[in-house]
């Protein structure tokens, strides 16, 4: 009876074969289907030498809140025609000791006998070192030939009786560029939806990186909205967005990530940098998690990079660039709605933005984020104290941080340095070159722009103009020829780049004419 009224039993209606799921899950069936093949007769309490041999086996499946664990259980026990008894370690914790190990006991003799699976949500409640239920679930595995699925979020140690249980560890993390994500919304529309017949399905979710839950909250919200027409890209666009900034509202807005490294002119130290970046991030779960290194660096994991430089020398498209790379989403942090007044408030918006970012679907940008990692002062005043909070609550969540993080500041010399020595990646970008200005002249000006003659790109390139100030002055060169609707002349180049130099105080100079 309290089995009954503290779990869920579960007959999976899906396989493996129906959701797309990561290679590496088809180890964890393995393991699960040799465990429970073995529970029609359970292994002797001790080995042939006298070993202390336990019958039940512990694996863990670890994947941030909504990384869609629950349809990995559902899909593997389907795929071995298993039920599932689903335990929530988060209410047994409020249970009195004895009736927590009891329900305990009873879960996993009742999958023991029955052939099924015990899953635990939350298990970090029931299975940390400091649990007071420890010593009974690891007593219960033990006594039983249960197979028990332990689903936790971070890789905590567990109690030494749980640890010494352990056959298998699981990270779970779906992305769309290593699963068919369309497939993903097909699973969460219902069948009888009907799709606009202009629609890419699978162009559409592979530009918008989500996690299973987020797909099926997306879907639904497509579909109360969509009335009876059929669902197109603007529909879905909308809904998926929504859920990207679920949460964080004002604080931050989604961008579309587009540009490649063949977009990005730096010289080729900077461009090395960028190029480190990158492969570190791809290459993070095989230095952390298979060569183990998650387990003796505990703090520190992230992949934080400033980017420091005069404006306009292409920090902010750097960063899309290596969000594009890795196939994320980029999360530009609005500041100036981060800092507030208020006491308190600016802790809480730091707090919002990283509990609500996904370490594999988006990548932070801080633009010009010169407030937030000032110089900690002497307290003199009750505005020093508040201002040191925000830079203490900063680094304290960027060492919790599992994902891509990067600051840029115009202001390298007022950094703290507690909050440098934290920093993964430093990068300083400075103005271009004569060469490097004469690539992006050419990057900003594509066959498709209207010329009336030929653009000499080595006269561009001797003014004295950063990357963003390029890009201001071809826009404004564009409009005036459209203005007169006529072509792009080499005139308006020229009265363009004239214009954005005054604007910055500078004296525009053409060589070429003097």
């Amino acid at each position: 009876m309290r089995l009954e009224s503290s779990c869920a039993l579960i007959t999976p209606t899906i396989a493996s074969a129906d959701v797309p799921l990561p290679d590496r899950a088809a180890e964890l069936a393995a393991v699960l289907g040799g465990g429970v093949s073995d529970t029609a007769v359970p292994p002797p309490l001790f080995g042939p030498h006298g070993l202390d041999h336990p019958r039940g086996i512990v694996v863990t499946l670890q994947g941030n809140l909504g990384s869609g664990r629950g349809v990995l259980i559902r899909a593997l026990a389907g795929q071995l025609e298993r039920r599932v008894i689903m335990l929530d370690g988060a209410r047994l914790r409020h249970l009195p000791a004895a009736v927590a190990a009891d329900v305990i006991d009873a879960a996993c003799g009742e999958v023991a006998a029955c052939g099924e699976l015990l899953a635990i949500r939350n298990a970090h409640e029931l299975a940390l070192p400091t649990s007071p239920a420890a010593p009974a679930l690891a007593r219960a595995i033990g006594v039983h030939a249960a197979v028990v699925i332990l689903v936790v979020a971070d890789d905590q140690p567990l109690a030494p009786e749980l640890e010494s249980l352990i056959v298998f560890r699981h990270l779970h993390e779906i992305r769309p560029q290593s699963v068919d994500a369309a497939h993903l919304w097909l699973l969460n529309l219902p069948m009888t939806t009907e799709l606009d017949s202009g629609l890419d399905l699978d162009g559409f979710a592979r530009s918008l990186h989500l996690t299973p839950v987020q797909i099926r909250a997306a879907a639904r919200s497509a579909v109360l909205t969509g009335g009876d027409r059929p669902l197109g890209a603007a529909q879905l666009d909308a809904a998926a967005r929504a859920q990207l900034t679920q949460g964080i509202g004002r604080l931050a807005e989604v961008q579309a990530a587009t540009f490649t490294l063949a977009d990005l002119v730096l010289p080729d130290e900077q461009r090395s940098q960028v190029e480190d970046i990158i492969s570190a991030a791809r290459n993070r779960d095989l230095v952390l998690r298979r060569w183990g290194l998650r387990r003796t660096i505990k703090r520190g994991l992230s992949i934080t990079c400033l980017f420091d430089g005069t404006p306009g020398t292409g920090k902010t498209l750097a960063g899309e660039v290596i969000a594009c790379e890795l196939g994320l989403q980029m999360l530009r942090i609005n500041v100036a709605s981060i800092v507030d007044k208020y006491i308190g408030e600016t802790e809480k918006n730091l707090t919002r933005i990283f509990e609500q970012a996904r370490p594999d679907t988006t990548l932070l940008l801080f633009d010009e984020a010169d407030s937030l990692f000032t110089k900690r002062t002497e307290v003199t005043h009750a505005n020093d104290r508040y201002s040191n909070m925000n830079v203490n609550v900063l680094l304290q969540l960027i060492e919790r941080f599992e994902g891509t993080a990067i600051l840029t500041t115009n202001l390298k010399k007022g950094l703290d340095t507690a909050f440098e020595r934290r920093l993964t990646f430093k990068i300083t970008f400075t103005r271009p070159d004569v060469a490097q200005r004469r690539a992006i002249w050419q990057i900003m000006l594509p066959p498709s722009v209207p010329t009336a003659e030929a653009i000499d790109y080595d006269r561009l390139a001797r003014l004295d103009l950063s990357g963003g100030e390029i890009k201001n002055a071809v826009l404004r060169a564009a409009y005036a020829a459209a203005r007169e609707q006529s072509e792009l002349w080499m005139r308006h180049l020229t009265a363009a780049s004239a214009q954005e130099a005054a604007s910055t105080g500078r004296v525009y100079f053409d060589q070429s004419t003097s």
